[in-house]
């Protein structure tokens, strides 16, 4: 079983984050984004001006395709905050054109996105160990948090 953090435990396991990692969790835990949708956003799809992300496509098994749900083209709304902090992300990155991943892959010169299953591995557990978490913790349980906190 996944865990889902409490208000207080999240703003201490943020401050563990480092800027990308705090971006993604923010972006997933405040938009409810799966993570294949979360890691093939480009830039171009980012709308700093009506504060929203225009989802286009997911990726699966390492494969980007089109959407096909029908609700995916909708526009997703972006908290103040979390469109903050991409601004900040977009000045830090190297990759940060129209075309550029949100999170690319360092290892691949940005040709591709960030692998969704080192997500959980690399930047999520650590941080969370390191705040004395004991449970293991991913990408769906910010997912979840945002569904329990809306409940």
């Amino acid at each position: 079983m996944r865990l889902l953090l409490t208000p207080g435990k999240f703003q201490c396991f943020s401050l563990e984050l480092v800027l990308r990692e705090l971006v993604m969790v923010l972006l997933d835990g405040s938009t409810g984004l799966r993570r294949g949708k979360m890691i093939v956003l480009r830039w171009r799809v980012i709308d700093f001006e009506r504060m929203q992300a225009n989802m286009l496509h997911s990726v699966w098994r390492n494969v980007e395709e089109d959407t096909n749900a029908e609700a995916s083209p909708l526009p997703v709304p972006l908290h103040f905050i979390v469109a903050e902090l991409l601004r900040k992300w977009k000045l830090a990155t190297m990759y940060n054109s129209d075309d550029d991943f949100l999170f690319p892959s360092i290892a691949r010169n940005g040709s591709q996105p960030f692998s969704p299953d080192t997500i959980p591995k690399r930047p999520i557990q650590p941080s969370m160990k390191r705040i004395g978490g004991t449970k293991r913790i991913g990408c769906h349980s910010f997912r979840n948090g945002l569904a329990t906190m809306l409940r």
